[in-house]
């Protein structure tokens, strides 16, 4: 993907956010450490998926006690706009040119 995008860009600054959150965890707390490792990988891999799954990890990072936990809110914020710019990135699509999707989820 271009660099250039305002999705690619997007998405950089929501895995700028997510590393900055992830350094403020403390080492000595294992499963914040677990938790942590599930949001740089949900930061930087398939979005639709991994920014649901980024969302709810709030509550994980409160149920263990992580103190910081209000930034977390900015992470919120970043994915619904990335979301609409990933909403208007698909509409840009030309819906005729296309290769088969047998699952028939991304035909016209």
């Amino acid at each position: 993907m271009p660099k250039h995008l305002s999705i690619f860009q997007k998405g950089q600054e929501v895995m700028d956010v997510v590393q900055r959150i992830c350094d403020l965890i403390p080492e000595d707390n294992d499963m914040l450490m677990e938790v942590r490792s599930m949001m740089m990988f949900d930061a930087a891999t398939i979005i639709r998926k991994s920014a649901m799954d980024l969302m709810v990890q709030k509550h994980a990072l409160k149920m263990y006690g992580f103190e910081e936990v209000v930034y977390f809110d900015t992470v919120r914020e970043l994915l619904e706009e990335y979301r609409l710019l990933f909403v208007d990135w698909v509409n840009g699509f030309d819906q005729w040119n296309y290769v088969i999707d047998r699952r028939g989820l991304f035909n016209p």
